[in-house]
């Protein structure tokens, strides 16, 4: 990532239009200057940083519940994935602002996370099981491992 300037230094960034509830998840692109923000008001919003420590929203998505993770994925980080009370982790493009269930669990999806070796998400409800999702896979295989905890 560029460097954050002198506004990150002083332990903010502006965030243009921001949710209207409280935030739930921050999570900063790997490979680009992009702030992802999920809420309770079940928004998912992605923040182009400036090096000057500026931001503009870059795209929200709406969803049916509140969101409480979310995580950037694809070789581009061009793609998020949500997940939160609605039970389901949803697929939503940057750059075609379409969005599509992944999968879901029986209660409530607590947290998501990409394994960026291998390219596959993780999730973790308060079912109390765990899943492994191929995001490459029709949406009938993409879950190729859960287990109860």
């Amino acid at each position: 990532r560029a460097s954050r300037g002198p506004t990150m230094a002083g332990l903010g960034i502006p965030v243009t239009d921001p949710p209207g509830d409280g935030i739930t998840s921050l999570s900063f692109a790997k490979s680009r200057d992009a702030l992802l923000v999920t809420s309770w008001d079940g928004t998912v919003t992605v923040h182009d940083v400036a090096g000057d420590g500026s931001s503009n929203m870059a795209c929200r998505f709406e969803t049916t519940a509140p969101v409480l993770d979310a995580c950037f994925v694809g070789q581009h980080e061009l793609a998020v994935v949500s997940a939160g009370l609605s039970k389901a982790l949803t697929y939503h493009c940057i750059t075609s602002g379409i969005s599509s269930v992944v999968g879901t669990h029986a209660e409530t999806v607590r947290c998501v996370a990409l394994d960026p070796e291998t390219g596959l998400v993780f999730s973790a409800g308060w079912d109390g099981v765990v899943k492994c999702w191929d995001l490459k896979e029709d949406r009938k295989k993409r879950c190729v491992r859960s287990a109860e905890l």
